[in-house]
């Protein structure tokens, strides 16, 4: 059962919780995927923070383990792969739920509790039969004031035990042991690093390189078609099957910070056979739609038709936002390298193509946003991908 959602909040891990358990009380499945494992895209992508887990700085090394990991773990640490659910041992309570699994060969199980719907607390009562009626059992709760902690041991008495629990908690009973929680600290959050240069020279032949983020296309290192070199090359020569209502965007990737205000991004491009390539700048809510993203974007085509458009996606739906504040027409080539560059000074916007200046616009819709690349349904290389600082004394 694939399922996304915003769930790094403490409500987030009590609704994992209801569907770990729940699943398999009312539908028998025995399969939950949670979409996405870790969030390790940037916050300007639909649905942010959708992960059980938190780690979309990799610059830095940081990491976050919220809630949601801790939840997860009532099931994975103490039910591992090819363990059986109990049916009858898995049943709804007043406000919740309990399963049972056993491990393949009989000599251990695990209760998980769940009281996420719970008014008031309540105490359970168990059997256990034959080999597991003595076993000794450790029992583990998460709930608001603490995550992943054993609390008790309970020793059944003629195989039955009875236990309280407490409401929105979640509970594991288990005969196994090595369960642990991890008490490493994750090194401090930095800032996407700035200035930023990528020639691509230090990654082998078909390797995704660091930071970029596709949609829709794919980026892949190649050796450049001069043989100078490495380079990025957009591999994916068609639109692939769309979901019902979605449209995929075109190839496209960013990557960079949301904070980024006064910057010059440049890029060294070549379209092969033909087609289109375009440089984004100040790039903020990605939709993941046919649609671009908000920001900036200069598209340039391999007849040197140029147009610079200020993207706003009001509403998210198939709508053209794009609107053209600037356009020309300069001498382009394709299998041919050219170098684009727009700079953004406060409201001030210079867009220049193979060094020559072009335009000079004035607009003030986004001071801020990340910076990526992109073009159509062809290859089109990229290669000396860099974003510096504007020159205070040239502004």
């Amino acid at each position: 059962m694939p399922w996304a959602h915003t769930i790094r909040s403490l409500t987030g891990a009590m609704d994992l919780a209801r569907i770990f358990n729940r699943n398999y009380v009312i539908g028998k499945i025995t399969k939950t995927e949670v979409w996405s494992p870790v969030t390790a895209y940037y916050d300007n992508l639909p649905v942010p923070g959708s992960g059980i887990m938190r780690a979309n700085s990799p610059w830095s090394g940081h990491y976050e383990v919220p809630p949601t990991v801790w939840i997860t773990a009532h099931t994975t640490q103490f039910a591992r792969p090819g363990w059986k659910y109990l049916e009858h041992a898995c049943k709804l309570i007043p406000g919740g739920s309990v399963v049972a699994l056993a491990s393949p060969d009989g000599g251990d199980y695990s209760v998980v509790i769940e009281t996420m719907d719970a008014d008031h607390p309540q105490k359970l009562s168990f059997r256990v039969a034959d080999a597991w009626a003595n076993r000794p059992l450790h029992v583990w709760r998460t709930n608001a004031r603490e995550y992943f902690k054993e609390i008790q041991s309970i020793l059944p008495q003629n195989g039955a035990f009875t236990m309280a629990v407490d409401t929105q908690s979640v509970y594991s009973v288990t005969t196994a042991i090595g369960q642990c929680k991890g008490g490493a600290l994750p090194p401090p959050a930095k800032p996407f690093p700035f200035p930023y240069r990528e020639d691509f020279e230090g990654y082998e032949a078909g390797v995704t390189p660091r930071y970029l983020s596709d949609q829709a296309g794919i980026f892949e290192v190649v050796k450049r078609t001069d043989g100078t070199g490495m380079a990025l090359l957009q591999v994916i020569s068609e639109k692939g099957i769309e979901w019902p209502g979605h449209f995929n965007p075109a190839p496209e990737s960013f990557l960079g910070s949301s904070d980024w205000r006064d910057y010059e991004i440049s890029v060294d491009t070549l379209i092969e056979k033909a087609g289109f390539v375009s440089l984004f700048g100040r790039v903020g809510r990605i939709p993941q739609s046919f649609d671009p993203p908000d920001g900036y974007r200069l598209k340039v085509s391999e007849n040197g038709e140029w147009q610079f458009d200020v993207v706003k996606n009001l509403s998210g739906k198939m709508q053209n936002p794009a609107s053209t504040i600037g356009a020309g027409k300069v001498s382009f080539a394709a299998d041919q390298w050219h170098r684009l560059k727009l700079r953004f000074s406060g409201d001030i916007i210079r867009v220049v193509i193979d060094n020559k200046p072009v335009a000079e616009i004035k607009d003030a819709t986004y001071p801020a946003g990340m910076v990526g690349i992109g073009g159509g349904w062809h290859g089109a290389q990229f290669d000396n991908l860099t974003v510096s600082a504007v020159d205070e004394v040239s502004r």
